[in-house]
């Protein structure tokens, strides 16, 4: 049972470190790397400028390569990968000037609707003297397709393997043989296969695809990989090493996983029901995992959501009362976010609003429980659903919760996603569309802050003070999505109405783009004079 290893733990793992990695993490790597049965190391992308920061290991430099190269072994063999969406005839020739000699083999992730132009760019690709392979993704899309394969055929002059990506992580192994089986038949050139654990079932899949003629897998250190992540480098090393009677050196191995276990804690890679029932249903794991990262909904109702079947979709099509025009005690207004500076900075935060009687808007629920007493509006927003985090902060006040104003988006909702206590309000939607509005299937998603600053718009609030909008040094990628949500809230309000160029203002210490000033500033001056 003759097979190849392609390690891509720093290109998949850098999903979600944006391909940053610590030098410890990669020394770790390469150190076990070489005592593995690892064939091909793939090490990240190369590719055109994109909006936003990206790492190293994706826009890989002469020196990061040549550094790779020397901590692999003589025999084995360096990758990067090419996103063919991203590529064109020009640039190609830009991104390939330098890799010759170091780069062995360069991949594309390839739809399979655009494979004959990727053949293309492999004739380029191989006047460089470098080997070329096709990642054809979407697997469970054409399985009982062979035609997909036809601009392949007598293609292993030019493209030297390819390799089905199971994307979605829900194929099966019988599945898998037969296809295998099938294209290995008329194919020339070797065909290799990545799976995903979306099933538990790469490494299932990764010997099924074996027993069908892949002579190339791919896998990660640990399965780092998007969603539930990939085939374990350390598993199928020790199932290569065990078949063909080679001696496993588990020493710098064990400490590799023990280096990438503590990135899995903080990154939290690896199957979930969301991602089980994503490879079930063919559902894109990428978008299941994008909409998790939101924080907003529950794992049943992003499925829900994105499966394509009308019969399970039962929402709550309810209207509310308009909130626009009440009578308020004052034209500002506190946002309250759910950065640490809250609680830090609660006592004074409370006295600011006692001392002002300015409304509060809770762009969410998580410190509802600090300030609900104080006797002054009260807007809750409720973004996605927001309503299902009630029980965790423990708001048993009967009282002061059915005079809380809750404020709902318009029809359709999820089932559970507006209280049965309190006033209950909607934005309007035309309101609403003035933004860059996402859709999770039929929902109308909102960032909890677009909400809130609706809400202000809502009920004609000229000044907004903003605590709790702390930003993040040192970010996670899902950090990253939270303050670009954040920032994104801020400047599409200025941009909609200059008077909020001025008039939205941190009380607390932040890290986002806007004005700033200090709470106790306002807590100097005698407790009478209006701000």
């Amino acid at each position: 049972m003759s097979f190849s290893i392609l390690d891509c733990t720093l290109r998949d793992g850098g999903y979600y470190t944006n391909w940053d990695f610590k030098p410890h993490v990669v020394d770790a790597y390469f150190s076990a790397i070489k005592r593995l049965p690892v064939q091909y190391v793939e090490v990240g992308y190369r590719s055109p400028p994109k909006k936003g920061y990206l790492g190293q290991y994706f826009y890989l430099n002469n020196n990061t390569l040549q550094s790779c190269k020397k901590k692999i072994r003589s025999d084995q063999e360096l990758a990067i990968m090419l996103n063919y969406k991203d590529i064109n005839e020009k640039n190609i020739h830009i991104l390939m000037s330098d890799l010759k000699d170091i780069v062995s083999l360069i991949r594309f992730a390839c739809p399979p609707d655009q494979i004959s132009k990727c053949v293309e760019y492999c004739k380029i690709i191989k006047s460089f003297g470098v080997k070329t392979a096709i990642n054809i993704m979407y697997l469970s899309d054409y399985i009982n397709t062979l035609e997909t394969f036809e601009p392949l055929i007598d293609t292993h002059n030019i493209v030297d393997y390819i390799s089905l990506v199971d994307s979605y992580g829900s194929v099966f192994p019988e599945q898998v043989e037969n296809i295998f089986r099938s294209i290995t038949s008329f194919l020339k050139q070797p065909v290799g296969f990545h799976g995903h654990d979306n099933l538990s079932l790469a490494f299932a899949n990764s010997l099924a695809a074996i027993r069908g003629g892949a002579k190339i897998i791919d896998s990660t250190i640990l399965g780092m990989g998007r969603g539930a992540g990939n085939l374990k480098t350390e598993l199928i090393g020790v199932y290569h090493n065990s078949v063909n009677s080679s001696i496993n050196e588990y020493c710098e191995i064990s400490q590799c996983l023990n280096v990438f276990k503590e990135l899995k804690l903080e990154h939290q890679w690896g199957d979930n029901l969301a991602y089980m029932i994503s490879g079930c249903e063919n559902l894109p794991q990428a978008k299941v995992m994008d909409w998790l990262g939101t924080n907003r909904y529950e794992v049943q109702s992003i499925v829900e959501a994105l499966i394509v079947d009308d019969k399970i979709k039962k929402y709550d099509e309810s209207s509310y009362t308009i909130l626009k025009d009440l009578s308020l005690d004052s034209c500002n207004a506190v946002i309250i976010g759910g950065g640490n500076s809250v609680n830090e900075f609660s006592e004074s935060i409370r006295q600011f609003i006692t001392i002002t009687k300015t409304p509060v808007i809770y762009s969410s629920m998580k410190y509802l429980n600090l300030f609900k007493d104080l006797n002054v509006h009260q807007f809750v927003c409720l973004s996605g659903q927001e309503i299902n985090k009630f029980d965790i902060y423990e708001l048993n006040d009967s009282g002061q919760l059915n005079a809380l104003n809750f404020v709902c988006l318009p029809p359709p909702r999820f089932n559970g996603s507006v209280p049965n206590f309190g006033r209950i309000y909607q934005v309007n939607s035309s309101v609403n569309s003035d933004l860059k509005l996402n859709k999770l299937g039929e929902i109308l998603d909102v960032s909890p802050l677009h909400m809130a600053l609706e809400v202000a718009k809502n009920i004609n609030i000229n000044k907004l003070y903003l605590v709790g909008f702390d930003g993040y040094a040192n970010a996670t990628p899902v950090q990253q999505g939270y303050a670009k949500d954040v920032q994104n809230a801020i400047n599409n309000a200025i941009s909609i109405d200059s008077k909020w160029c001025k008039s939205i203002v941190a009380l607390t210490p932040t890290l986002y783009e806007i004005n700033q000033q200090s709470i106790f500033q306002f807590l100097q001056v005698n407790v009478n004079e209006k701000f």
